[in-house]
């Protein structure tokens, strides 16, 4: 019972440190969190695996908003790179491994950088390894299988996998 305590107590301190307001999130491990030009918003009850890492870098131009919803879950060494907008919504679950990102991290031909918000939709589940580039839209309660490389828009309740993602099933309407 304790170490439930202790995980809540060294997750909102890093939210007072890292976070536009305080939040009471659980934190099981080391968190890295990089901010520079932007603002990261996190939800009530948020858990971040150990080794999870934040990246909000804006420009002097454009600052970068990174939002993460209630109760959202974050897998162990999962990646979330925000360079313009980064939204993932309530009751989303994130595996381990995956890195999601709204950037391409390197200049195009004319010497910028490419960026484009990225949307991960209310109760959406992302497998293990899964990569999420710059400019998706994942649609509610979506499901990504692991390993899956996420390019293009997935509906809402649409099962996804492969490399490229595309759209192998539907999950059913529950009653």
């Amino acid at each position: 019972m304790i170490s439930k305590y202790f995980y809540y107590l060294r997750g909102w301190l890093t939210s007072l440190r890292y976070f536009a307001r305080p939040a009471l999130i659980a934190q099981r491990g080391p968190l890295a969190v990089y901010r520079r030009y932007g603002t990261i918003s996190i939800g009530q009850r948020s858990l971040f695996w150990p080794h999870a890492k934040l990246s909000c870098e804006g420009t002097a131009q454009q600052a970068a908003h990174l939002h993460i919803g209630e109760r959202v879950q974050i897998g162990d060494h999962a990646q979330i790179h925000c360079g313009v907008s980064l939204t993932i919504e309530d009751d989303v679950m994130i595996s381990w491994g995956c890195s999601i990102m709204d950037r391409d991290f390197h200049p195009n031909g004319l010497g910028e950088e490419q960026r484009r918000p990225t949307r991960i939709g209310r109760s959406a589940w992302i497998a293990c390894n899964v990569v999420i580039l710059k400019g998706v839209n994942i649609g509610e309660e979506a499901i990504i299988g692991a390993g899956a490389v996420v390019t293009r828009d997935i509906p809402a309740r649409a099962i996804a996998a492969g490399n490229p993602a595309r759209v192998i099933g539907q999950r059913p309407v529950s009653a």
